[in-house]
């Protein structure tokens, strides 16, 4: 079929689900010496993982992290939580942290990074669209018939690029 076109055999292709979180009150800052008591933004790209052990203010018992991965510009920064639950994959916590943060620059509506990877963004936004069509009296059918549409049935397969 279609991914055969494209060079990638049925059956063969892994995922990786990564659950991310927005809404906690964890906020990450640093102070600079113990004499100028001022909390300070962490900078983009600061990772938090259980690597701290019983400090950590991850959990001992799944594999979850917190990323930093924009700038701050107003206020504190606030991390977002990402919890592994599923892997087929077999990718190492610091390659899927580091696959995250990149995926925090290919949001196409910013120039910047953003606070959560890209994939996120573009879920919330499809169902959104699909929230609001339904609202509007649109069916499931009508849902499938869009999504055809946009399929890569028969486009190149650098059209997203």
């Amino acid at each position: 079929g279609a991914l055969a076109r494209h060079g990638i055999m049925e059956g063969t292709c892994k995922i990786l689900v990564l659950i991310c979180q927005k809404n906690h009150h964890t906020r990450l800052v640093y102070e600079e010496s113990i004499q100028d008591s001022r909390f300070h933004n962490v900078s983009p790209g600061i990772v938090v993982d259980a690597c701290g052990g019983m400090d950590s203010i991850t959990s001992s018992t799944q594999i979850e992290f917190y990323l930093n991965s924009h700038a701050t510009i107003q206020g504190t920064s606030k991390p977002t939580k990402y919890t592994l639950i599923y892997d087929e994959i077999g990718m190492k916590l610091s390659e899927i942290e580091l696959m995250t943060y990149w995926l925090c620059y290919l949001y196409a509506r910013c120039t910047r990074s953003v606070s959560i990877a890209t994939p996120v963004y573009y879920a919330h936004w499809a169902a959104k669209r699909g929230k609001n069509i339904m609202a509007a009296g649109g069916t499931p059918e009508d849902l499938k018939k869009i999504s055809d549409l946009y399929s890569m049935k028969d486009a190149n397969p650098m059209f997203f690029v």
